[in-house]
């Protein structure tokens, strides 16, 4: 609201209707990825499910259906919450019939999202790969949406997939209208879309439970892995066996508090013991036969010690045995002569490289033995790389009109934005157990290759070295540190659900300050600053500026690229040396956070 308000906004112009646009552009997507934490909560109920399912307490249209209506409520108010918040203070048609067709439009989106990420958690089952698929839902409504990519400029067997995101503007540029029954016609495709939905979850809570068929075998279970029936325990040490003799054992007994009431010998069939409590005023003896831990437990109770009007722990502070306790430690504390204290060299028993050699080598074995996160992200990001190459194919070239190169950016703000959201996301699991740095970078840096090669070929950039270099180098930094943030997220806080709502909570203000929804003039001046602090700005900022900014073509208005760049974008070609360094800096500034948070925090309990 505050980033889009204007006293007075222009509407002569088609930059001024992209304003507009992005306005509702970005409600839309925001209200998309409040949906986003049904995966989540899906599978974690998925379990309870498939068991009292399989005990025929009910069946799956009964779990699927309420959970569906009981969210109507809650997307009334998100959508009235959105809608009474950021329409009349943007300066948006003020028409009443136009407010309720936008309020519907959203309440039918979040709906929508719901339903299809209700769908996916169930379909997938596994928390990456969910939310992969739900990345890459998310995605399809984003391109396909008229505003990363006009309509006119789809390609032919991609028009009749498109999902449109209907504002209240008329911009010929764009081809998108939002003129009587259209607008409608596209909040009924939203509802179309959650019955589709809510019956795709009916058929996927029927499957099994694929849980049940991954677990390790127990013991018991027979070895179907060598073709033997033999049962037993797989146990990773070799079994020794060891004889004590004369074994005395001590007791250390406290009360609630802490405080202590018995330290001493328990003696042979707790003889000692016994004795000690039974030589205090008002504690019954034990009877025969019965168990010594079971009686000392029962004698030393709170609820005795009101019933006998005694405190243990001073009849122990002045008993002669914590005397010989005393006594015991002082003189234990002395060495003996000629002995010397204990001293290592150094601290630790490895020096600091052969620590990180040996940790490195084993998350490589790890992360190489986890297919469900680098196998499902090799293959998220080669099917992008794909659907992104055939959806811009060859508008790299295209530079004719201003529409014509904010496709070009649009593939650009679209690979940031959702490759880096994707690895952010997909990083807090295995973060969340395996806690590491340094083995992300080749698997990312492989990445990053197989994406910028089929990418930048059909698309159509400039094959120069240099260009086709910092587009590389721009889309690596944007994974690093998106992957680095991902795993920040995982250390400053307790546990991975609290780690994914902070990390989706800034995703939305990553997106709308990149510079693409709304460019850094049009931003106010009180909210400029969080521009130069969003990392995605700085890097969409040097991939338009390494691709276009020097750029000398001419749009059939006249003016020229560069210009175009520089007057309504911020860009500017001499500013590539200040963008490598923020994205550099992103980069170390996420990963010393992550590594200082590892070392510092700790939030297990006793």
């Amino acid at each position: 609201m505050t980033v889009f308000l204007r006293t007075e906004m222009s509407r002569d112009t088609l930059e001024d209707g992209w304003i507009y646009m992005g306005c509702l552009f970005f409600g839309v997507v925001m209200i998309m990825f409040n949906g986003m934490p049904e995966i989540s909560m899906t599978i974690a109920k998925l379990p309870v499910f498939y068991k009292q399912r399989d005990f025929l307490f009910y069946p799956s249209w009964a779990y699927a259906l309420p959970t569906w209506i009981v969210k109507i409520p809650i997307s009334f108010v998100e959508a009235a919450v959105w809608t009474t918040l950021t329409y009349y203070v943007v300066g948006l048609e003020p028409n009443i019939t136009r407010f309720f067709r936008l309020y519907f439009i959203l309440f039918g989106v979040n709906q929508m999202s719901s339903a299809l990420f209700r769908f996916i958690g169930a379909l997938g089952r596994n928390m990456i790969v969910a939310n992969t698929f739900g990345s890459f839902a998310l995605l399809l409504v984003f391109v396909l949406g008229g505003f990363v990519l006009s309509q006119e400029h789809f390609p032919c067997y991609r028009r009749r997939t498109k999902v449109v995101v209907m504002g209240l503007l008329v911009i010929s540029d764009d081809k998108v209208t939002g003129i009587g029954s259209r607008s409608w016609r596209c909040s009924g495709s939203s509802f179309s879309t959650i019955s589709v939905s809510v019956c795709a979850s009916l058929f996927s809570t029927n499957g099994n439970d694929t849980g049940a068929t991954e677990l390790s075998p127990t013991a018991g279970s027979p070895d179907r892995s060598n073709g033997t029936k033999k049962k037993g325990m797989i146990l990773p040490f070799e079994p020794h066996f060891i004889t004590f003799n004369d074994v005395k054992y001590s007791l250390f007994l406290l009360k609630r508090g802490g405080e202590e009431i018995y330290v001493g010998p328990v003696g042979r069939h707790s003889c000692d013991l016994i004795k000690y409590f039974e030589d205090i005023d008002g504690v019954s003896r034990i009877k025969d036969g019965h168990n010594p831990a079971t009686w000392m437990l029962e004698i030393s109770t709170s609820a005795q010690e009101m019933a006998l009007g005694v405190n243990f722990s001073e009849i122990y502070m002045n008993s002669e045995l914590f005397t010989r306790n005393k006594a015991l430690i002082a003189e234990l504390s002395i060495p003996p002569p000629g002995t010397k204290d204990l001293y290592f060299p150094t601290q630790y028993a490895q020096p600091f490289v052969v620590q990180c050699i040996a940790s490195l080598w084993k998350q490589r074995w790890s992360y190489w033995r986890n297919p469900s996160y680098t196998a499902v992200r090799f293959a998220f990001t080669t099917f992008i790389a794909f659907m992104f190459g055939t959806m811009f194919w060859d508008l790299g070239r295209k530079r004719k009109t201003p529409q014509e190169l904010n496709n070009a950016m649009g593939s650009m703000y679209a690979a940031v934005l959702f490759l880096g959201v994707q690895n952010g996301s997909a990083v807090q699991p295995v973060i969340d157990v395996e806690r590491t740095v340094l083995v992300e970078i080749p698997y990312i840096f492989a990445q990053t290759i197989v994406y910028s090669l089929i990418v930048y070929a059909m698309i159509g950039f400039e094959w120069t070295a240099t260009k086709f270099f910092w587009y590389t180098f721009f889309q690596f930094c944007c994974l690093l540190y998106m992957t680095f943030y991902g795993m920040m997220t995982v250390a400053i806080t307790p546990n991975v659900n609290v780690a994914f709502i902070v990390a989706a909570a800034f995703f939305g203000f990553f997106n709308l300050f990149s510079g693409f929804i709304i460019p850094r003039p049009k931003i106010p001046v009180w909210w400029k600053w969080y521009y130069w602090c969003n990392p995605l700005a700085w890097t969409i900022y040097g991939m338009a500026a390494s691709q276009f900014g020097d750029y000398e073509d001419r749009f059939t208005n006249g003016e020229t690229v560069k210009g175009y760049l520089e007057r309504y974008l911020g860009y500017r070609h001499d500013f590539l040396g200040q963008t490598v360094a923020g994205n550099i800096g992103f980069v170390l500034f996420f990963g010393f956070i992550f590594a200082y948070c590892i070392k510092t925090f700790n939030f297990q309990k006793r």
